[in-house]
């Protein structure tokens, strides 16, 4: 998950009924949330959703239906996996990316293999241990990334793409390193910054990446990288380019 600064709208479109509007808003929403899945950061390219963080049914938050702070973007798979409890009261809550900092409260990896499957490992690194909205959020990431509590086999199509695109990242990464002169280190400086950036104006390089199989994947799993950034000294430069 990623932090997302939502646009601010007037009082009068955040209760929104007209389709014109309605189409309007979507559009704001995709951009606000960098086409991603605030879940599971994939991209906006299977018929994404606009789903009610708090739940709009009669019974929850009917009054949230067309609140715009309660509108965000989801993939079909998040929102399937994701159990019907989740926020219909306090202690159901997760943390909100529009309000809480979830890039700092909790960490992504993919982790080794194990029992002969790859595995998402989910820590808190925050300071509050016993946050309920921190535990609740790893158990929901548990469910989409690891299949953990679910009878749903979409997990094993999210971990797939996740898997290759950071080996995609890190063949970029290891590139990077290996070249002496800046003149060549430059273009995959410059893509490694593309690849870690939720909003990147693209410079002009002077490598086609494609050809070389290094196509960008739109700013998806954002989170997992800058781990891999975090986690290794020899990357520490590219810290001050996380916005």
């Amino acid at each position: 998950m990623i932090n997302i600064k939502k646009t601010e709208i007037s009082e009068n479109k955040k209760f929104y009924t007209d389709k014109n509007i309605r189409n309007k808003i979507r559009k704001i929403i995709e951009e606000d949330f960098f086409n991603l899945c605030y879940l599971c950061e994939t991209h906006n390219n299977r018929g994404f959703q606009i789903e009610h963080f708090f739940p709009k049914g009669k019974n929850y938050f009917p009054e949230k239906i067309n609140d715009w702070n309660n509108l965000f973007l989801s993939c079909p798979t998040c929102n399937q996996v994701k159990p019907k409890s989740i926020n219909t009261k306090k202690s159901e809550e997760i943390l909100n990316p529009c309000l809480d900092d979830v890039e700092n409260a909790i960490e992504l990896r993919k982790n080794n293999v194990e029992n002969g499957q790859e595995k998402i490992k989910i820590e808190i690194t925050s300071s509050e241990k016993n946050n309920y909205k921190i535990e609740n959020t790893i158990k929901l990431l548990e469910r989409i990334y690891n299949g953990c509590n679910s009878e749903s086999l979409e997990y094993m199509k999210i971990r797939k793409e996740i898997s290759e695109k950071i080996r995609i990242f890190e063949e970029l990464l290891k590139i990077y390193k290996g070249l002496k002169l800046k003149i060549l280190k430059k273009p995959y400086e410059n893509k490694i910054i593309e690849f870690l950036q939720k909003s990147y104006n693209l410079e002009k390089n002077n490598i086609d990446f494609n050809k070389l199989g290094f196509i960008s994947f739109k700013r998806q799993i954002i989170s997992f990288k800058r781990q891999i950034i975090k986690d290794n000294p020899d990357y520490k430069e590219f810290e001050k380019y996380f916005d």
